[in-house]
């Protein structure tokens, strides 16, 4: 009986792993891999946001957050959900644009409905059995996720949340599980 309890433990182990947020890895706008294990021990915020939210000032306000929170990493996943008539446009303007601070993912579905087309990390941020804490599909374009420096998503916050409260998180002693 020993062994088998064991066994179930290593294997439940192997399990636990596969839902760290840091054996994450996506492709970024520029084509490179974002590996997320090289953001470990930092605050992370993820936005998905739509191309239009992009021209909008989002990408601006983004980078804002990311320069007034250089121990914390932005990454914003560009939502093909919410796709608009010139998002090659939009996204070339972005990959030129070598000014910004903050992490551009590719474009990429973030709703649940795209089942294995859903972005990697969005899946991780939308599934209680990978995150073990908020089952919460994408609603709109420009929801945030805010993952602590030891790789718990803690908070979840609509479009529309305010700078102060966006800061506030990011400056928050690590939240740990």
């Amino acid at each position: 009986m020993k062994l088998i309890l064991i066994g179930l433990f290593v294997y439940a182990g192997g399990l636990m792993a596969q839902n760290r947020v840091y054996d994450i890895s996506i492709p970024g706008l520029d084509g490179k891999p974002i590996n997320l294990a090289n953001y470990q021990g930092k605050k992370i915020l993820i936005a998905a946001i739509s191309t239009a939210n992009l021209q909008s000032g989002q990408l601006r306000f983004l980078d804002s957050l990311q320069v007034s929170n250089p121990s914390a990493v932005i990454i914003a996943v560009p939502a093909s959900d919410y796709k608009q008539a010139n998002d090659s446009v939009t996204l070339d303007g972005i990959k030129k644009n070598s000014s910004l601070q903050l992490v551009v993912a590719a474009a990429d579905g973030v709703k649940k409905g795209n089942g294995a087309k859903q972005n990697r990390l969005i899946q991780w941020l939308t599934s209680v059995s990978a995150n073990t804490h908020f089952d919460l599909d994408v609603t709109t374009d420009n929801q945030l996720y805010v993952i602590s420096e030891s790789g718990i998503l803690f908070a979840v916050l609509e479009k529309g949340a305010p700078a102060s409260l966006i800061n506030q998180l990011l400056k928050q002693d690590d939240v740990k599980q």
